[in-house]
C-alpha cells in the first residue's frame, strides 16, 4: 500500500486559495449562513457544496478524525471528511487532522482562516465614485466600425502622450485625496461595447482595439490599497441609439441566434474575474425577468447557473449586487434594496431617480438590512442630474452641497456606503471644474470623520446583558426597539433584561462618525397580558395557499398616541411550525421588529401570540406586520381581503399587504390577499398636543372639477407622509405639477389651528387652504390663501370651525422650471387649542 498523504492545504490568507485552488481550504465568511465550498463546474449544482471535502492519497477511502487543535468555531469534521457548519467566530483557526485507513494513517496540521462577511471591506468603505466613462460619453460615438473605435481611443487626450502610463496612477491619487475606498468604473457600456481588447471573441467583438481602459486602473487602484468594482450592463434590451436596423451589436444577436447572449455574459464575466483580477460587479438588471414578473424579457437571458461557478471558484473573496431599479411610481414599489439572487448576492442596491432639481432630498437614502445573511448596503447617488457625462455637462444642475454631505451621514448611520456618480470628460479629465466643488466638499467631509466607532460585543447570560469594545467608547443604548443616538441612554454596567425586549447599542468615539448598530433580542420571558388587544376575533378570513413562501399580513397606522407592541398573533391554521414575523416602516421600509412565532407559543381565543420583544410604533406612522406562510398546496393561512378591517383609536388598519420571500417590498405580483394579524399593545401617553391629522388617512388629488387620485411621486413619496408625524418623510404627488393634498381626520371635529411645513426646496407659490364637511369638499371654508409665496413654515390660528377633511390646493408651480418648483409637504398639523375635544356631534346635542 502507498503510503497516506493528506493533500488538502491551509488557507491562512487569500493567497493561500487562490494560488492553490485545487487543494487549499475554501474560506469561511462570517456572514450567518451554513458554510459551502466551490469547486470547478459549469453549473451551480456540480460546482457547490455545502461541506468542503478533505482529500488524501495512498488509499481508496479513509476514516478522518481531528488529532488535535480546534477547528473554527461552529464547524464540525465527519468520518467522511467532509469540514460543515454555520461558523460563528472570525479568525485564524489551527488544528490537525488524521486520515485512517486499516493500519495505515497520516496527521497533518492545518491553519483555517474565517474571514467576516464577504462584503465587510465595502461596508466599511463607506464612499466610492462611479464613473461611467467611454464610448457613449458626450460626444457619443455610435457606430460599431474599426475607425469608430480607433476615433474613440484617439480622442483620450487627458490619458495619451506624458500621461499615457501616469492617467490611472493619477485616478487613484485623487481617490485617496477624497477619501474613497473604491471605483465603480464602466467596464461595459450598454450596446455590449468593452473598455478592454482581447479576450472572448463574440459577435460584433465590440471593445477597443489597442487601448486597455480596465487593466490599468485595476492596478492603480490595487496598488493604493483600493478596490475595483466594475458596472455590468448586461440587458439585452438596453440599444444605444442611433444604431441603424441590423447592426445593433449583440441585440440583434440574440434575438436572431448568431450566439447566445447570456453565454457572452458568462465569458466576460469570465475574463473580468479570472484575467482583469476585479474585486466585485455591480449588476445593472433594471428589466431583468426575475425582479419584474410581467417582463418581456425572456427567463434565463443571464446564466446565473454558469456564472455563479466563474466568480464562487475563482475568487471567494469576489462580491457582487444587482440592482433592481429604482422606484416605480406606477407600482407604487420601491425596488431600491430589494434583495435581488439571494442568497448569492453580496450587497444590496440602492439607485438614486435622476433629476433636474438640485434638491438632496431626491437623494437615496438606505434603510438598515433585515437579512439573515450579512450584506453590504450600496447607495449610488448622482452630485448632479446625470450618471455620466452628457450634452452640456459642464452646466448640470448640482445637487445643494450641504444636503449631500447630510445624505452621505444619514447613509452612513443607516450601515451603508454611497458612491457618487461622477461624470467625467470624454477625453479622460476625471475632474472638471463644475463637479469640483462637490468633489472637495465631500472629499473635505470624508476625511474629517475618516474612522468609524468601534463595533460593539454583546453577550447575554442569566438575565444579564453585557457590552463590551475593543477600545474605549460611549456606549449609547436603547430596549425598545428604536435607534440609539447621542441622545440615548449611555450604558454604564450591565444590564439587568426583566421582560421581552430588543436591545440595541452603538458606541461613539473622540473624533470618530457613531458606529453601526448591533443589537439583542431577548424573547424568553412570559408575555404580559396587556390591557388591549386589537379585536377578539375575525370571523372574515379564509382560509387559502400560496406558491411561495411570501409574508402575508397588514398595512397599518397608528392613532395619536404611540403604542408598544407586547405580542403579535397569528390565527391557528396550519401546521403548528415556527414562523417568521416582520415589522417595517411604511415610508422608507426601515425594519422595525424580526422574530419568530415559535411552535410552542401559548393560544389565545384562536389566535397564537409570540413573546415579542416589546416594540415602540410612533404615533401617526404607518407600519407593515406580515408572517411568513408556507408554499404548499395543503398549507393554509388565514387570508382575507380587509373588505371590512377592525379599527380602535389607538390602531388602524388599512389594507391588506404581502412581502417577497425576503421580506422585500418588491417583487411582489399583487393579489389583495393579506391577513389579519392579532396585536396585544399598550398605549403610552399623548406626548405632543392633540393633533387631529396625526396618522389620518390623505389622497393626492387632481385640480380638476370631477378629480381623480394621483399617485405618490417615484412611488414612494406617500400622502400619508404628510400626516404621519415625521419630519423625514414627505408627501409629493406625481403626475400633475400642481394637485391637492386631501386629509381626512375620520371624525368631524372643531378646529382652531392649522401648521403647515414645506421643504425648504420646494414649496407652493400660490396655494390655499380651507376645510369641508364632505369629501368632495363642497361648502369649502377657505382657512389660508398665498399668492407670490417664497415661505415654507406656515402656523395660524382662525376663529373656531367643525371640519372633517382639509384641502391644500396648489395652483402654482403648475409646470417645470417655476420657483417653488412643486408643492412638498413635510407635515400638516391640525388643532384645537380649546383643550376640550369637542366634535360635531357632541356639540349638536
Amino acid at each position: 500500500m502507498a503510503e497516506i498523504t493528506i493533500t488538502t492545504t491551509s488557507s491562512k490568507n487569500q493567497d493561500d486559495y487562490l494560488l492553490h485552488k485545487d487543494t487549499a481550504l475554501y474560506p469561511a465568511f462570517l456572514d450567518n449562513l451554513p458554510y459551502e465550498s466551490w469547486v470547478e463546474g459549469t453549473t451551480i449544482g456540480a460546482s457547490k457544496r455545502s461541506y468542503f471535502q478533505l482529500q488524501a492519497t495512498g488509499a481508496a477511502s479513509y476514516t478522518w478524525t481531528p488529532a488535535g487543535g480546534t477547528l473554527p468555531t461552529g464547524l464540525t469534521l465527519s468520518t467522511d471528511g467532509k469540514i460543515s457548519g454555520t461558523p460563528s467566530v472570525e479568525g485564524l483557526f489551527a488544528f490537525s487532522v488524521k486520515a485512517t485507513s486499516g493500519a495505515d494513517f497520516a496527521t497533518k496540521e492545518l491553519e483555517f482562516r474565517v474571514y467576516p462577511e464577504r462584503s465587510r471591506w465595502l461596508r466599511d468603505a463607506r464612499l466610492g465614485v462611479t464613473v461611467h466613462w467611454g464610448r457613449m460619453t458626450d460626444p457619443s460615438i455610435y457606430t460599431n466600425t474599426q475607425a469608430a473605435t480607433l476615433e474613440f481611443e484617439g480622442r483620450t487626450l487627458a490619458m495619451n502622450g506624458a500621461h499615457l502610463n501616469t492617467w490611472a496612477p493619477a485616478w487613484a491619487d485623487q481617490f485617496v485625496a477624497w477619501g474613497a475606498k473604491f471605483i465603480e468604473f464602466s467596464t461595459l457600456w450598454q450596446d455590449s461595447f468593452r473598455n478592454w481588447p482581447n479576450g472572448f471573441d463574440t459577435w460584433k467583438n465590440l471593445h477597443t482595439i489597442n487601448r486597455d481602459y480596465v487593466g490599468p486602473l485595476v492596478d492603480a487602484f490595487h496598488a493604493k490599497g483600493l478596490k475595483f468594482i466594475s458596472y455590468f450592463p448586461p440587458d439585452y434590451h438596453s440599444i444605444a441609439p442611433g444604431l441603424p436596423p441590423g447592426d445593433r451589436g449583440d441585440v440583434d444577436g440574440y434575438l436572431e441566434g448568431y450566439h447566445n447572449f447570456g453565454g457572452m455574459n458568462t465569458q466576460l464575466i469570465e475574463e473580468l474575474v479570472k484575467v482583469k483580477k476585479i474585486d466585485g460587479i455591480w449588476m445593472d438588471i433594471g428589466g431583468a425577468s426575475d425582479v419584474y414578473p410581467e417582463s418581456a424579457v425572456p427567463e434565463g437571458w443571464l446564466y446565473w447557473d454558469n456564472v455563479m461557478p466563474i466568480i464562487r471558484y475563482n475568487n471567494p473573496f469576489f462580491i457582487f449586487g444587482v440592482n433592481p431599479g429604482t422606484r416605480d411610481a406606477a407600482l407604487k414599489v420601491k425596488k431600491g434594496g430589494t434583495q435581488v439572487r439571494f442568497p448569492y448576492a453580496d450587497f444590496v442596491i440602492y439607485e438614486s431617480v435622476q433629476s433636474d432639481s438640485t434638491s438632496a432630498t431626491l437623494l437615496e437614502k438606505a434603510t438598515p438590512l433585515m437579512s439573515k445573511k450579512k450584506m453590504a448596503i450600496y447607495v449610488s447617488n448622482q452630485i448632479s442630474n446625470r450618471f455620466a457625462w452628457g450634452p452640456g455637462g459642464d452646466a448640470a444642475p448640482i445637487k445643494d452641497i450641504e444636503g449631500t454631505k447630510e445624505n452621505i451621514g444619514k447613509n452612513w448611520e443607516a450601515g451603508a456606503t454611497v458612491s457618487v456618480a461622477l461624470p467625467v470628460q470624454a477625453d479622460g479629465t476625471l475632474l472638471d471644474d463644475h463637479y469640483a466643488p462637490m468633489m472637495t466638499a465631500i472629499g473635505a467631509y470624508v476625511n474629517a470623520n475618516k474612522g468609524f466607532s468601534v463595533d460593539p460585543t454583546i453577550v447575554y447570560a442569566n438575565g444579564t446583558a453585557t457590552v463590551s469594545t475593543s477600545e474605549p467608547a460611549r456606549i449609547f443604548y436603547t430596549l425598545d426597539g428604536t435607534e440609539p443616538n447621542r441622545d440615548s441612554n449611555i450604558y454604564v454596567g450591565p444590564l439587568t433584561i426583566q421582560r421581552n425586549s430588543k436591545l440595541k447599542v452603538r458606541t461613539l468615539q473622540e473624533g470618530k462618525p457613531i458606529g453601526y448598530v448591533k443589537e439583542l433580542t431577548v424573547e424568553s420571558f412570559s408575555t404580559a397580558d396587556p390591557m388591549q388587544r386589537l379585536f377578539v376575533s375575525s370571523g372574515t378570513d379564509v382560509e387559502a395557499t400560496q406558491g411561495e413562501r411570501n409574508f402575508r399580513g397588514m398595512f397599518l397606522t397608528v392613532g395619536n398616541a404611540p403604542v408598544v407592541i407586547t405580542g403579535i398573533g397569528r390565527k391557528v391554521v396550519g401546521s403548528n411550525i415556527p414562523r417568521e414575523v416582520i415589522i417595517k416602516r411604511y415610508f422608507d421600509e426601515y425594519p422595525v421588529y424580526s422574530g419568530l412565532i415559535q411552535a410552542n407559543d401559548p393560544v389565545e381565543n384562536n389566535y397564537q401570540f409570540s413573546k415579542t420583544a416589546e416594540i415602540r410604533l410612533e404615533a401617526g406612522m404607518s407600519y407593515i406586520i406580515c408572517i411568513q406562510e408556507e408554499a404548499s398546496s395543503t398549507e393554509h393561512y388565514a387570508s382575507n381581503t380587509f373588505a371590512t378591517v377592525p379599527f380602535t383609536q389607538d390602531i388602524r388598519i388599512v389594507s391588506a399587504f404581502k412581502l417577497s420571500i425576503n421580506g422585500d417590498f418588491f417583487p411582489v405580483p399583487a393579489d389583495n390577499l393579506g391577513q389579519i394579524i392579532n396585536l396585544k399593545y399598550r398605549a403610552l401617553e399623548i406626548e405632543r398636543s392633540y393633533n387631529y391629522a396625526l396618522g389620518k388617512p390623505a389622497k393626492f388629488l387632481t385640480n380638476s372639477v370631477n378629480p381623480s387620485e394621483l399617485n405618490p411621486s417615484a412611488g414612494i413619496y406617500y400622502a400619508i407622509n404628510a400626516t404621519d408625524g415625521n419630519p423625514e418623510s414627505v408627501a409629493r404627488a406625481g403626475g400633475d405639477y400642481a394637485y391637492t393634498l386631501r386629509v381626512d381626520l375620520l371624525d368631524s371635529y372643531k378646529i382652531d389651528r392649522i401648521e403647515l411645513l414645506f421643504t425648504t426646496e420646494t414649496y407652493a407659490t400660490e396655494f390655499s387652504i380651507y376645510t369641508s364637511l364632505v369629501e368632495n369638499g363642497s361648502n369649502p371654508v377657505t382657512l389660508l390663501s398665498r399668492a407670490n409665496n417664497t415661505e415654507v413654515v406656515f402656523s395660524f390660528r382662525f376663529q373656531p370651525v367643525f371640519a372633517r377633511y382639509i384641502f391644500v390646493r396648489a395652483t402654482k408651480p403648475d409646470n417645470q422650471n417655476q420657483p417653488g418648483g412643486q408643492m412638498v409637504v413635510t407635515e400638516l398639523g391640525v388643532y384645537c387649542d380649546n383643550p376640550s375635544f369637542v366634535s360635531l356631534d357632541s356639540e349638536l346635542d
